[in-house]
């Protein structure tokens, strides 16, 4: 199992949870994993294409996912899944 943390601001779909654990094993599994077990958190971070929609970043170790596609993960990797401030 894979600790994944959950912004805060995302957690109201994710029952309240701001660590989760999931069986994940690759980074190309994560978004796959996350909505099959959070069927909320995916109207919330994926668009129409099932794209992961701008203002939501996904980290592994610190690094983006988007520079990171079909990593291998291990159980001491961390998973960070936060939203950008926006604001004025």
């Amino acid at each position: 199992m894979i600790k994944i943390n959950i912004h805060s601001s995302l957690a109201r779909f994710t029952n309240n949870q701001t660590e989760l654990e999931l069986p994940i094993d690759n980074t190309s599994n994560i978004l796959t994993e996350l909505c099959q077990h959070y069927e909320k958190l995916r109207a919330n971070i994926l668009d129409e294409q099932g794209c992961l929609i701008p203002y939501v970043n996904i980290y592994v170790n610190g690094k983006n996912l988007n520079q990171i596609q079909d990593s291998p993960i291990t159980p001491n990797d961390t998973i960070d899944i936060v939203t950008a401030l926006v604001g004025g």
